[in-house]
């Protein structure tokens, strides 16, 4: 189980020893799902192989290999694996075993029509059970990302370049070969498919698609465990020292600051925060992947360090409100804020009690009817969350579902200006679905993927249980509800 980690490996074999719960079923998993299949639903053989082993061993058995899902033909003899008598169309089973179907047919070798793509991708699983005690999901991953970057679909950030990397996955593989082994390129375009190979920690592996990729990126699973491509990126900013970039300073463009605090901003761009000792002053940079450094603003321009009396950042902001205020009086806000913006931004975030009694009255609270704009806002939101439980989503509809449906004017006022709107916000949290309300009506969903994907005759709260971690640990009341409304479902 090379592809599986450490922690994953334990609880399949704690379970297969121990036995599963439902609440902790592992070992199922393991088959894949509808987006690919890992081990076949029905029992493979190869008529050449039980000849063979009746021959040598005196029984025939079933063969490992041929169970996989997406290996539709025996690499060894070139024939077709087959599930169901030729003749009679039985299903074989274990029966097969004794070279017959269970109607005395005999079991008849046809030669195989699928593609060299298909006897590739055997030798390579063969490749990997020969190693599979050297290999670990932390080498494979290593080994994924030193490929990718060699064929550059790693950018300089550590990011995948997903498009350009489904795009030339596309083209290298037909859609009959996608189809040969239960893929699509619907599936491969969605976002998600690519990102779960190379960062994910899953137990449902796509074992298909993963050959696919490794056979992309390397030509083989032997060259992708074998040759490796070491590769290297820049360290954002630097290791340091770096110098301090205030002009006043003794020590101006002196490598005197000896540690780089890097973080992101909201817009999530890289930023370093670098501090001076000497003259106690902070400047930022930002970090661009393609383009290096660049000086972005001085947190705190302090002039010569032996003559200034601020002892802190906000005293030092206030004063210099203060200063404009007092050298232009009668400014509104809005032109305060352009007078001294870096001062005006911190007070407002950091002291905005002291900022607001130093400005003069806002003008916003007589532009509106504020209960009339509550009033119909609440209206709003209601019909919003209406549709959007009636549309039975494929998420929980919350506070943030319902404001996401909402325009640009009717989000701002709700983000800025909630201390003047609580009806809508009261019904904000009421009109929310909450969890058991969600889970109760997407049921009908659950129960035609499990009847449409898993072949279920019969759906039980169980099986909801068990395919939908969601639902694990709901309570009794709950339990009640789901039957009642399952029972109703399966009763149409």
């Amino acid at each position: 189980m090379p592809f599986i980690s450490d922690n994953h490996q334990s609880n399949i074999l704690n379970e297969i020893r121990d036995g599963g719960k439902i609440d902790e079923s592992y070992v199922g998993k393991l088959a894949g799902n509808k987006y690919g299949k890992c081990i076949a639903g029905d029992i493979k053989l190869c008529s050449c192989c039980l000849e063979e082993d009746k021959k040598y061993f005196g029984s025939a058995y079933i063969h490992l290999e041929h169970q996989f899902a997406f290996v539709h033909d025996c690499n060894k003899h070139s024939v077709k694996l087959f599930t169901h008598c030729y003749t009679c169309g039985d299903k074989l089973g274990y029966s097969a075993l004794e070279g017959t179907c269970r109607q005395g047919h005999a079991l008849i070798a046809i030669n195989s029509e699928h593609s060299n793509l298909n006897r590739e991708i055997q030798k390579d699983l063969e490749t990997l059970y020969k190693n599979h005690e050297q290999l670990s999901v932390d080498f494979l991953r290593q080994r994924l990302f030193e490929h990718l970057n060699a064929r550059g679909y790693l950018s300089l950030n550590g990011k995948t370049q997903r498009k350009l990397l489904v795009q030339d996955f596309l083209n290298y593989y037909s859609l009959n070969d996608l189809s040969s082994l239960g893929l699509s390129s619907v599936y491969i375009n969605q976002k998600s498919t690519f990102e779960k190979i190379i960062w994910g920690d899953s137990l449902v592996i796509n074992l298909p698609l993963v050959l696919l990729l490794i056979r992309f990126l390397s030509g083989n699973f032997e060259n992708f465990i074998t040759l490796s491509y070491p590769y290297s990126m820049k360290v954002p900013f630097g290791i340091g020292p770096w110098q301090c970039e205030n002009e006043n300073c003794p020590d101006f463009k002196e490598f005197v600051i000896d540690k780089c605090v890097r973080f992101e901003d909201k817009y999530k761009k890289l930023l370093g925060k670098f501090c001076c000792d000497t003259c106690n002053t902070e400047y930022v940079k930002e970090w661009s992947w393609t383009k290096g450094e660049r000086r972005k603003k001085v947190w705190s321009e302090f002039k010569a360090p032996d003559k200034t009396k601020i002892n802190s950042k906000k005293d030092y902001y206030r004063s210099k409100l203060i200063a404009v205020i007092q050298e232009y009086p009668g400014l509104k806000r809005y032109d305060i804020c352009l007078k001294c913006t870096s001062a005006y931004g911190w007070l407002k975030k950091y002291d905005n009690a002291w900022l607001e009694n130093q400005l003069p009255p806002s003008k916003s609270n007589d532009r509106f009817d504020w209960k009339e704009v509550d009033d119909l806002l609440s209206k709003r939101v209601k019909e919003i969350a209406e549709q959007l439980i009636s549309s039975n989503p494929k998420t929980r509809v919350g506070p943030y579902s319902i404001m996401s449906e909402l325009n640009k004017a009717e989000r701002g006022r709700i983000k800025t200006y909630s201390h003047h709107l609580p009806q809508t916000m009261k019904m904000l949290q009421e009109v929310a679905e909450t969890k058991e309300q969600y889970q109760i009506g997407h049921l009908p969903a659950l129960v035609w993927q499990l009847k449409t994907h898993y072949d279920y005759q019969v759906v039980t709260i169980d099986a909801i249980l068990s395919y939908r971690r969601s639902y694990r640990g709901i309570t009794e009341e709950t339990k009640r509800m789901l039957a009642i409304r399952l029972l109703e479902i399966q009763s149409l």
